[in-house]
């Protein structure tokens, strides 16, 4: 029996997940790449105001995942999952009665809250659903039906905004609602497992905190994740600013975000697989952050939109092999019986990256618009992209070639 075959028709769970991805990033990106238009063009906000509300929610919630994810590993990860999208749907519904800078960032912590319940939880559930040896595979699965939401999202959202923000924030909280209602349905209540060396059936908070920081190796890919969180967070912050206001229209945006999604779903799965079998996991990481530099470098340097798409789909190639890679990477140095928990501690490279993104990301905007060179901030991400990539290749060369997918 293939993979593919196992995964989403013999494993129960599994489908159900990577079905909620879908929904979860498309709810997520109908909303979070016009969050920062919405506050500047409709509230008055500056793109830095409007970035520290992204910045707010994104450091809080991956802040908070590493105790979201403890909870999964104590209570089960569905009950975990289901107060996660009931909450996020909550906190993106708040966003469409949001008319200044205080109630958007309400809005934004209490969506926050949700995603610190879901995310960690999520991954680790589908971490236990598959076999060690398929795990590879399933994350690249995630990846596909992660980037499928985030095409589907901006191009439904683009047609929202024309009748209005609030419209699409309601829209945005729906799709959780819908994946609350499949996850209990079609989901079997998932624990974390026990440790097969007859030690303690959960080990406590501090215990699970002090073993991961006490891992070098664990250690040194968040905070190499961190720079690749910080770049990552650009596409939803800088990427509609810089388009919208270098060429007076969102439909680049929308264009990006569905070339994004296509080579995922077309070779996403096949690629990783293939790579598995021949690359260490740090050497996927490496070439992919060559690409992730190449492509978000390049984006200031065009003057036609469509060339904008270009650069934008290098990344994106970088970026369908980072993730789901990182994610495996995590799982595989995580304790079998705190798997939420190693998940929740490797958001906190999303947390600062991404917080600090945002944030920086919207102040950087302002100062190069001031400047009349908005295309600066690409030339600076590239660099970013570059220290990465050697701090990676010098990570990579300590690492043992091991845990290849048969």
């Amino acid at each position: 029996m293939s993979t593919l075959k196992l995964l989403l028709f013999r494993q129960p769970g599994v489908g159900i997940l990577l079905f909620n991805y879908f929904l979860m990033n498309t709810g997520f990106f109908l909303m979070m790449p016009f969050v920062a238009l919405h506050g500047t063009r409709d509230l008055g906000l500056s793109a830095a105001m409007a970035g520290l509300v992204l910045g707010i929610r994104q450091f809080t919630q991956q802040g908070l995942a590493v105790f979201g994810g403890a909870l999964g590993d104590r209570i089960g990860y569905k009950p975990t999952l289901a107060i996660g999208l009931l909450v996020r749907a909550i906190g993106f519904a708040s966003f469409a009665y949001a008319t200044d800078l205080p109630s958007l960032t309400v809005a934004a912590l209490i969506a926050a809250f949700g995603g610190a319940f879901f995310e960690s939880s999520g991954n680790a559930a589908l971490a236990t659903l598959t076999p060690i040896e398929h795990r590879p595979a399933s994350f690249s699965l995630y990846g596909i039906s992660s980037r499928l939401g985030s095409a589907v999202g901006p191009a439904l959202g683009i047609w929202l905004l024309q009748i209005n923000f609030a419209t699409l924030s309601l829209v945005a909280a729906s799709f959780y609602i819908v994946g609350v209602v499949l996850l209990w349905i079609g989901m079997p209540n998932i624990h974390a497992p026990k440790r097969a060396d007859g030690g303690p059936e959960r080990p406590s908070f501090t215990q699970t905190l002090k073993t991961a920081l006490r891992d070098r190796r664990f250690v040194t890919v968040i905070a190499l994740n961190t720079g690749y969180w910080f770049l990552f967070v650009q596409f939803t912050i800088s990427l509609p600013l810089y388009v919208y206001n270098r060429f007076g229209s969102l439909e680049a945006i929308s264009l990006y975000y569905i070339i994004n999604s296509v080579p995922a779903i077309l070779a996403q799965y096949f690629l990783l697989q293939y790579l598995n079998r021949r690359w260490s996991r740090p050497m996927i990481l490496l070439v992919a952050m060559v690409f992730i530099s190449l492509g978000i470098g390049t984006i200031g340097v065009w003057t036609l939109p469509l060339l904008v798409v270009v650069s934008a789909t290098v990344y994106a190639l970088g970026d369908l092999l980072y993730q789901p890679t990182q994610y495996t990477i995590t799982s595989e140095l995580a304790r079998s019986d705190a798997l939420a928990a190693y998940f929740g501690l490797a958001a906190y490279a999303l947390a600062v990256g991404g917080g600090v993104g945002n944030v920086l990301g919207g102040w950087l905007f302002d100062q190069a618009v001031a400047a009349s060179r908005p295309d600066l901030v690409w030339y600076l991400y590239g660099g970013v992209g570059i220290v990465i990539a050697a701090g990676l290749a010098i990570w990579a060369r300590g690492q043992q070639p091991t845990a290849r997918t048969t």
